[in-house]
Parts: C-alpha cells; sequence; structure tokens
C-alpha cells in the first residue's frame, strides 16, 4: 500500500480509538482495559510484520509510528495525573505541561527525521506526528473550549449544537423558518452527519452527560483526512518530498489548524470536502473518466450542503474544466456528457436545502445574519486603506494586537487572520505570562511563515515546469475564496468576520505553494540548504504549537 494511503488508514482508526478506547469527560482519559488493548494490537502488528517477512523499511516505519503513540498515550495519561494532583498549583501544572509538551517534541524530532534523507517514509512521520497531536488535543480539550457558535447540545438551543441535537434526537428537518434558531440556516449534512454518530454511539451505550464529547472523533477524522488529501495534493503537483515535509508540517501544526480537529462547526467537513473537490480535479484531468467527474460533483455538491461557501472554488475547476476541453476538442461530446452528469449530482445535492428554505420561508440563498452596531464585536467601517494596512500602534504589545474588544485597532484584517491561527477567537491569550510570551513567539512565527508561504505561492505559480492547469486550480481558488473572504469582512464589519475558518484553503494551499517552491532542490545547492533550514524552523514552530496549545489547555484547567 502506497505511504500516502497508509495515512489515510491511519487515520479512521485513530478516531474510533478515540471514541471508543478513551474515556473524554472523565479524569483519567485512558482506562487500564484500554490501554492493554492498544498495547495487545500494537504487538500483533509487529508479529504479523514479523511472520509475512515484511521488508526492514517496513519494521523502522512500524517501530518509529508505534513509539509516536505510545508518547502520545504517554503524555495524555501523565497530564491527566497532574491534573488531578496539582490542580490548585498553576505553577506546578504550566511547568509539567511544558515539560511534557517539549518532550512530545523531542520525540517527533527522534522518531521522525532519523536520518540525512528525506523519503516517503519522512511524509508519513510528519503527518503521522501531526495525527497525534490532534489526538492529544481532542482527547485533553473540552468539547466547549475554543468553539465557534457552538450553543448547547438540548432541546431548543441554537448554535451548532443545538442543531446537532435536533437531528439526534427528531432525526428530521428543522418544521419552521431556520432563522428562527441559531446557526440552523446552515446547510445541514454535517450536522446530520453528527446527530448519527450520537445515535450510533448510544447503541454502545455511549450516552448521557458528556456525549457531545463524543463529536470530536468525528472531527479528528475530518482533519486527519484533510492532512492526507493534502498530501495527495502535492504528489498530483509533483512536489518533491522535502517540499511536502515542509509545507504539511508547517500545516499540521498551525495552532488552529489543530483546533479544528476538535470544533464541532461545519467548517472542518466543508473544508476537507472542498481540498478532495480539488485532488479529484487533478486526478481528473489527467484521467478525465465519468467515474472521477462524479467524484468532483460528490465532493464540492457535499461540501454546499455542508456549508454554502464550499461553492467558492467551484470558479477554479470549471476553469481546469474548460481548459481540458479547449486542449481535446475531437472529444466535445464525451465532456458535454460527463458535464451534464456533474451537474446533475452535484446542484441537487448543494442546493436543495438552500431552495427549500426560500420557496418555504423566503430566506434568500445567500443569508447571513447580521449582528449590528451595538454588540462587542463590532468594529467599524474602516476604509480599505486602514483595513489593511492600518498598523498604528499594533505592534507595541501583543494585548494590543489581540484585544478583539478594541476597536481602535481589532480592523486590521491581516493582523487579525494571524491572530486567529494563533489562537482561535477569544482573550484567553490573557491569562497569564506564560501563555502571553508563548502566544507572542508563536504569534510572530506565524505571521513570518505564513508572509513567506504567499510568497512562495506566487513564485510556484509562476515556476516554470508546473503544469498550467494546476496554476489555474491552485491561483484561482486562493483568488476567489480570498477575495470573497475580503468582501464579507467589508460587508460585515465584525470580529468574528474575520475569523480564519472562512480563509484556511488558500492558508493551505500558499503552504503547498512554499513546498512546491522547494521541490527542485537537486538543481540548486542554496535552494536544497534553505529547504534544511525550513525544516528546521518547522520544528522550532511544532515546540512551540504545541507547548502554547498546553498552556491554553492547563490555564483552563486549572
Amino acid at each position: 500500500m502506497k505511504r500516502e494511503n497508509s495515512f489515510l488508514m491511519a487515520v479512521p482508526a485513530a478516531a474510533l480509538i478515540v471514541n471508543f478506547l478513551f474515556l473524554q469527560d472523565a479524569a483519567y482519559r485512558i482506562p487500564f482495559l484500554s490501554l492493554i488493548l492498544l498495547l495487545a494490537g500494537a504487538f500483533a502488528i509487529g508479529v504479523y510484520a514479523e511472520v509475512k517477512k515484511a521488508s526492514w523499511d517496513t519494521k523502522k516505519m512500524l517501530m518509529k509510528s508505534g513509539g509516536l503513540v505510545l508518547a502520545t498515550l504517554g503524555l495524555i495519561q501523565v497530564v491527566c495525573v497532574f491534573r488531578q494532583n496539582f490542580m490548585n498549583n498553576t505553577s506546578v501544572l504550566f511547568k509539567w505541561s511544558c515539560i511534557l509538551a517539549m518532550v512530545l517534541a523531542y520525540i517527533i524530532l527522534l522518531f521522525v527525521f532519523t536520518g540525512s534523507e528525506v523519503t516517503e517514509d519522512t511524509v508519513f512521520l510528519v503527518l503521522f506526528a501531526g495525527l497525534c497531536i490532534r489526538v492529544v488535543y481532542v482527547v485533553l480539550m473540552q468539547v466547549h473550549l475554543y468553539q465557534n457558535d457552538a450553543g448547547t447540545l438540548a432541546p431548543n438551543y441554537g448554535g451548532h449544537l443545538g442543531y446537532i441535537y435536533h437531528f439526534y434526537s427528531k432525526g428530521t428537518l428543522p418544521v419552521g423558518d431556520p432563522r428562527w434558531f441559531d446557526q440552523f440556516y446552515h446547510p445541514p449534512l454535517h450536522h446530520m452527519l453528527a446527530g448519527a454518530w450520537l445515535k450510533l454511539n448510544k447503541l454502545f451505550g455511549k450516552s448521557g452527560g458528556g456525549i457531545d464529547e463524543l463529536l470530536q472523533s468525528l472531527t479528528l477524522f475530518y482533519s486527519g483526512c484533510t492532512l492526507g488529501f493534502l498530501n495527495k495534493i502535492g504528489i498530483k503537483l509533483k512536489m518533491s518530498c522535502r517540499g511536502r515535509c515542509i509545507a504539511l508540517g508547517m500545516i499540521s501544526f498551525l495552532p488552529f489548524s489543530i483546533m479544528l480537529s476538535g470544533a464541532i462547526n461545519n467548517d472542518g467537513l466543508m473544508i476537507l470536502l472542498d481540498v478532495m473537490a480539488i485532488y479529484f480535479t487533478l486526478k481528473w484531468y489527467e484521467e478525465p473518466t465519468t467515474k472521477n467527474i462524479l467524484f468532483i460533483a460528490l465532493s464540492i455538491g457535499c461540501a454546499m450542503m455542508t456549508k454554502i461557501s464550499g461553492v467558492l472554488i467551484a470558479p477554479a475547476i470549471a476553469a481546469v474544466m474548460l481548459h481540458k476541453v479547449w486542449k481535446s476538442k475531437g472529444e466535445l461530446k464525451k465532456y458535454i456528457l460527463q458535464f451534464l452528469s456533474f451537474a446533475a449530482v452535484s446542484f441537487p445535492l448543494g442546493l436543495w436545502y438552500p431552495v427549500r428554505n426560500l420557496i418555504k420561508f423566503g430566506v434568500p440563498l445567500t443569508y447571513v445574519p447580521k449582528l449590528g452596531t451595538d454588540v462587542a464585536q463590532y468594529i467599524g467601517r474602516y476604509g480599505i486603506f486602514q483595513r489593511l494596512f492600518g498598523l498604528e500602534g499594533q505592534f507595541t504589545s501583543l494585548n494590543i494586537i489581540l484585544d478583539n474588544k478594541r476597536p481602535d485597532v481589532s480592523y486590521n484584517i491581516p493582523i487579525s487572520i494571524v491572530k486567529f491561527l494563533t489562537f482561535g477567537e477569544g482573550n484567553h491569550y490573557k491569562a497569564n505570562k506564560i501563555i502571553q510570551n508563548l502566544g507572542t513567539w508563536t504569534f510572530y512565527f506565524t505571521m513570518g511563515f505564513l508572509a513567506l508561504a504567499f510568497i512562495g505561492l506566487l513564485i510556484w505559480l509562476f515556476k516554470r515546469g508546473v503544469d498550467f492547469h494546476a496554476r489555474i486550480l491552485l491561483g484561482l481558488s486562493v483568488l476567489v475564496i480570498t477575495l470573497s473572504y475580503f468582501k464579507f469582512c467589508f460587508d460585515y464589519p465584525h470580529v468574528c468576520t474575520m475569523h480564519v475558518r472562512y480563509i484556511m484553503i488558500p492558508v493551505y494551499f500558499c503552504f503547498l505553494g512554499l513546498g512546491g517552491f522547494f521541490s527542485e532542490t537537486e538543481e540548486n545547492e542554496v535552494l536544497e540548504k534553505t529547504g534544511k533550514g525550513f525544516m528546521g524552523a518547522m520544528l522550532v514552530y511544532a515546540v512551540l504549537s504545541v507547548l502554547l496549545l498546553f498552556a491554553m489547555e492547563a490555564g483552563f484547567a486549572a
């Protein structure tokens, strides 16, 4: 099995383990029996590899992956122990959280980057380390923390949890106007799946208090699959192992990218489905079969059925399809039939819920609730120059940069993007000096890497040897989603509007572009050495991200 597919097999396994073998709502997350089962499973895999006389490289991969798994289990359990014994001693709790995070980072270095050559195995281990840190985050982080518009998992409550509870308890669409309850206007795919997931868990005896914690195993699955398909896109774009290690390492350890693995709203699924649509478009361009175009249709249709903004990648996909037709003029009839099949699948999937609400309740197809000017989130209607370049006083302290209650500084969109990538939404970076200092370093590292990634994407788009259809697909996707995001920020001038979750696909593609920039290292010695430097910087960034997330989590626990 190819390494990239091996990772995609590991993702659902990790999600099921988190769901059924961990106790997310208990003081100690790993029951003794679950620990025995996990160790027995690891031992059985080793025995199977020995019986099948697997190659030494395969055995090394299994040992390294097993080492990361054991480190993950140990980290979770030790953090739980210290929570129970030092809950009232914040200083000790933070010190041990930082020590444990640094140990995890060292283990990542030990198991992932052993040997001078960067291979597909190295890429797998980078992705696997990213999956492990997501498992740690999901298991240790309570479901009500670092969420957007979460609501409550109970009847007659709005928010995403209220929407999920409706499907969990009733199994039907909302009867009345979806604007009556917060977030019910969203297309329902994620909330349907989440409700079905809770019902499945109920069959296994998991119900009652804390059942909402189980939703994070589903979102962990979304996040892990997103990493896997971004890697597959990198392969389709002919990026080297080193280039993909740099790109995927940065993506894997972006703090908000990790937070998405526990976000119970619909953004994670929409991002995954849009990324899948991009991958299947690249695959269709190489093999223009009806099966491949139907995969695109299912992906983009389901993305719109999750969140209507999933349609924003459609112009880039349409441009690639038209380019293929233009290059294959003798096969026009075949492509027309394929496009009709695409429309017959994607349009009904993506539009049935908005059209239903338009007909029954008069809800506009692109409805977004307006918060008004009398809420704390309102930042005022600043001009374009101020929203993009108004940096006066921005860099005097982290408190000023990130204080979303200060309209005189929160209007800056680029700064807000970096803020959300680092902390998510809220003022928890103010909890104490440890979080603030770690956050300052992580904030500036994130800002620098994002700027370099954007430059790397621009260089890659005009790089000789890059396929024209790949330039169109990534370049136009980034352009359309980014322009839509900025328009959204100006139309609805609120802090929450500037959240980076609306623009994560361009962020991911920028880092892929940076990886593409470092993909021809054999032709340039300077580029090769710079790429090695980026690998080291990526490890430093991983350390900072892990430290910050543990400090933030421990701050709430204390």
